[in-house]
């Protein structure tokens, strides 16, 4: 077992985005929050200090995770919000944050996919 010179942010669905992909998708089958909430996403980033550090790494990378996120639901970036911003992205989404994160698979190199 390794550390990894990384920190993990998971990024978990809150009611906003349930209510917006009601409105796109028009689906009753989308689901309640605690199902979504299940199954999350989890991203690397870079390792951080403090929570003040932590906000520079979401300014820096809550773009990209908020576009993948709205992109997993619904491809049609026509239909997305067009004014995406921190703000928003903390509104629709809980953001965990991990400093340590260890590589127990240490016979299998992390690789792109």
């Amino acid at each position: 077992m390794s550390e990894i010179n990384r920190a993990l942010i998971v990024v978990k669905p809150k009611e906003p985005l349930i209510e917006w992909l009601r409105e796109i998708d028009d689906a009753d089958d989308i689901g309640d929050l605690a199902a979504l909430r299940f199954d999350f996403t989890g991203y690397l980033v870079p390792e951080f200090e403090d929570d003040q550090e932590l906000v520079q790494i979401l300014e820096q990378f809550y773009p990209y995770i908020f576009e993948t996120e709205l992109w997993s639901w619904i491809q049609d970036e026509s239909t997305w919000p067009i004014k995406r911003n921190l703000k928003m992205f903390l509104e629709w989404f809980e953001v965990e944050s991990h400093s340590m994160v260890y590589d127990l698979v240490e016979d299998l190199p992390i690789e792109d996919v």
